[in-house]
């Protein structure tokens, strides 16, 4: 249980109310305080009567009476909502005064008073009359934008909100009331809550929608902006990721040594300096093709082989190509996965939330992964609009994972690729101040031929070879070769590539072919 958590539990002796929306229970920590009355706000196509509708029908599942005041949308078209969903309003009290009523009215009322002054009363008065007769536990009042614009004189809006709200905390009532847009500082100040809805359109990713809790009076709840998606069904939410204060890992770790996530390749490990250390983050980057999705593969495999849980996040390349090539490579996930120690989720498509992947990782580390394998940042970065919003993203996630024990590599592609083409330019996404080791692959030229070879620039938490060595990949798995001894004559063309002979021999003289270790 986080700190925010554990503030809620100790501070709310009220009970909540359950949303009946996933996820947003979870960014209110359990629900809405009980007996209060909620703004949701937003602009038109933000899902406002969606929300306040499965709000209704989660209360009428646990058999409680709930009541739909609608100004804006009659019957017939809140039947239309709920089908489009899947849902049947059975169970819901619906009363509904539309903008059509409201005008047939005004065209036979007298002329000695204001007609809208003479409408607002009146529908100021069915709404209390409706209210006391259902005597719901929930309600949803939509929208009080109608109310506004109807009450033109001075305060007269205010004085009816205050006296419905007075009349609900009578009743016990949970109510949320829905505004168009922004709203008054009034209704902030009346109301004991505010749950904000936006939609921002994005270049060639369509429309994100997003929300924020701008209060809860009394009660904690988890701030910032929260993705959320319109699906048939209804909202969905993905919380944020919730971070505790730095080093509470160390903490609770106490003396314990941490584990040491070896990759089963002796060569490799040596390079890295022993293994990678749980809690860590490891990015390993490269240009196309170098064997930065082999490399991750090789970590999971041997977790796996150990019984450790594994997760790996599949971006780019489509889930079942992934395992067979993996079992080509001599490093076969299916038995695992069968067995329930790997995991391979491939996470959204041409578009991806942010918050999507957030509540992944908020799932695996629930089931108990040790290591999880993003793959690749590359792949992520082309389904959002903006790059900081990536980098801001993957820096929570790889300190989200750390500060609970998790072994995190990240895989990005870098320029050039073999040919020298620049396919996608990803510098802006060089996330090594961020991560504690880096693992640098890249082509050598020798002749006509390429090799690949891996190196590590970066590790925080223990030393490293400094050298470089040969990778291969083939059938057998990966093969790491011994430590280059010589780099003269290298040309470096970019992060990816160098030209330099290729050197198998040992300097001993006797020819011999070293190539280290192989393990598929």
């Amino acid at each position: 249980m986080s700190t925010l958590e554990q503030h809620a539990a100790a501070e709310a002796p009220y009970a909540r109310i359950p949303t009946g929306i996933p996820g947003l229970d979870e960014v209110l920590l359990g629900g809405l305080p009980e007996h209060g009355v909620y703004l949701i706000k937003g602009g038109t196509g933000t899902g406002k009567t969606t929300l306040g509708l499965q709000f209704l029908l989660e209360g009428a599942r646990r058999r409680e009476k709930v009541l739909f005041v609608s100004l804006s949308q009659s019957n017939r078209m809140l039947e239309r909502i709920a089908a489009s969903h899947g849902w049947s309003l059975d169970g819901v009290h619906v009363h509904a005064i539309t903008p059509h009523e409201i005008l047939r009215q005004q065209a036979t009322t007298q002329d000695v008073f204001v007609s809208d002054e003479v409408e607002l009363v009146d529908i100021a008065d069915r709404i209390r009359g409706v209210v006391e007769e259902v005597r719901p536990v929930r309600l949803v009042f939509d929208s009080l934008s109608f109310i506004e614009i109807l009450a033109t004189a001075p305060g007269r809006f205010e004085r009816e909100l205050a006296s419905l709200v007075e009349l609900l905390g009578t009743l016990e009532v949970t109510a949320l009331f829905v505004l168009n847009q922004g709203g008054t500082g009034t209704t902030d100040m009346i109301t004991d809550g505010a749950i904000e809805l936006e939609h921002l359109a994005e270049d060639f990713a369509g429309v994100r929608y997003r929300l924020s809790v701008e209060k809860v009076r009394g009660s904690a709840f988890r701030g910032g902006h929260h993705d959320f998606e319109i699906i048939q069904g209804g909202l969905r939410v993905f919380p944020r990721l919730t971070l505790v204060p730095r080093g509470r890992f160390a903490e609770e770790q106490g003396g314990r040594t941490r584990a040491v996530f070896e990759s089963d390749v002796p060569a490799l490990d040596d390079l890295v300096g022993g293994g990678l250390t749980a809690g860590t983050s490891c990015l390993i980057r490269g240009p196309s093709g170098v064997g930065k999705s082999s490399l991750a593969t090789r970590y999971a495999y041997a977790a796996a082989t150990r019984g450790q849980r594994c997760v790996y996040f599949l971006f780019e390349e489509v889930r079942d190509t992934f395992l067979r090539r993996a079992a080509a490579l001599s490093m076969d996930l299916r038995p695992f996965e069968a067995s329930g120690e790997v995991r391979v989720r491939q996470v959204g498509g041409t578009s991806v939330l942010p918050g999507e992947l957030a509540t992944e990782i908020r799932s695996a580390v629930g089931w108990g992964a040790q290591v999880v394998v993003i793959d690749s940042l590359s792949g992520y970065y082309q389904s959002l609009p903006d790059e900081r919003l990536l980098l801001s993203e993957i820096r929570d996630v790889i300190r989200y994972l750390s500060e609970r024990g998790v072994l995190t590599l990240v895989t990005l592609a870098q320029r050039p690729d073999p040919v020298g083409v620049e396919a996608v330019p990803l510098e802006a996404l060089n996330i090594t101040e961020s991560v504690d080791v880096t693992i640098n692959l890249q082509y050598l030229e020798a002749g006509n031929a390429l090799s690949k070879a891996i190196s590590v620039i970066k590790r925080r938490d223990g030393d490293h070879e400094k050298g470089m060595r040969l990778l291969e990949i083939d059938g057998r798995g990966l093969t790491v070769g011994e430590v280059l001894p010589r780099f003269g004559g290298m040309t470096y063309e970019g992060a990816g590539a160098a030209r330099a002979p290729v050197v198998h021999e040992r300097d001993d003289g006797h020819g011999e072919d070293d190539r280290g270790s192989t393990i598929g």
